[in-house]
């Protein structure tokens, strides 16, 4: 435990003299439990306070601060991202990320850099939906635009009822063009709905935006990434977030 948890949470008397033990257990002001076990056996007992509305408590095992509402205790977070994971890959054609959409939040986001792509020109990045482990390999519609770097063009395309979403473009391992970065909100994975998505993406050669959906009323709980050419592979970093409401 943290030089600030608490193993009680007293209740002092008219004339008490306190000492500085008794003082150093308010220094945190809101008291420091190791888990939710010592929260729960510091309440109630032996010149302790009785649990009642408003107590305030925070869990060092989780890292987290909660309130109790007068039946329950109940988290204390401000709405907007919140961390769920984040990794690495280096040198591989494909990896997954698992048991990340869940019935905590209902929409998410997902950061990519991509470092370095090994292999041949214009690989594309892609990402498809998971449930269980496994997989779903087709019913991906999607639609990107952007501008092309190299030649001045906007270019726009759309896939209906393919095996992918479209992520990064990366065009081959040389310098800035073996190099893209994308930001993309998933709505509903786990929900048994239809799962929508839109982003932006940016790489050496293009920069645009991406959007589409699933078209199949699956509950998802992961995502797998890939490159669309055997023999390539890919370097970089990911963060998956969830909008907290």
């Amino acid at each position: 435990m943290g030089a600030n948890a608490t193993t009680k949470v007293p209740s002092n008397v008219a004339g008490q003299v306190l000492t500085a033990a008794d003082l150093s257990i308010t220094n945190s002001c809101i008291p420091v439990f190791a888990n939710a076990t010592d929260r729960t056996n510091s309440f109630g007992g032996t010149g302790e306070k009785t649990l009642a509305e408003g107590q305030y408590a925070y869990l060092e095992d989780v890292n987290r601060t909660y309130v109790y509402n007068g039946s329950a205790w109940v988290e204390i977070v401000p709405a907007g991202l919140e961390l769920i994971t984040a990794g690495s890959f280096s040198g591989v054609a494909s990896w997954t990320v698992d048991n990340v959409f869940t019935s905590d939040y209902r929409n998410y986001r997902i950061v990519l850099h991509n470092t370095q792509t090994t292999g041949a020109a214009a690989q594309i990045i892609s990402t498809r939906l998971r449930v269980g482990g496994v997989e779903a390999a087709t019913n991906y519609y999607n639609q990107r635009s952007g501008y092309n770097w190299s030649t001045s063009a906007i270019n726009a395309d759309t896939v209906n009822n393919g095996t992918y979403w479209f992520m990064i473009r990366s065009n081959g391992s040389g310098s800035i063009d073996g190099e893209g970065s994308c930001s993309f909100d998933l709505y509903s994975p786990a929900l048994a709905v239809r799962t929508m998505f839109n982003g932006t993406t940016v790489d050496g050669q293009y920069g645009g935006s991406t959007n589409g959906y699933h078209n199949t009323a699956t509950a998802y709980d992961g995502s797998g990434f890939a490159t669309t050419t055997g023999g390539t592979t890919m370097t970089g970093t990911y963060r998956i977030y969830g909008y907290r409401d």
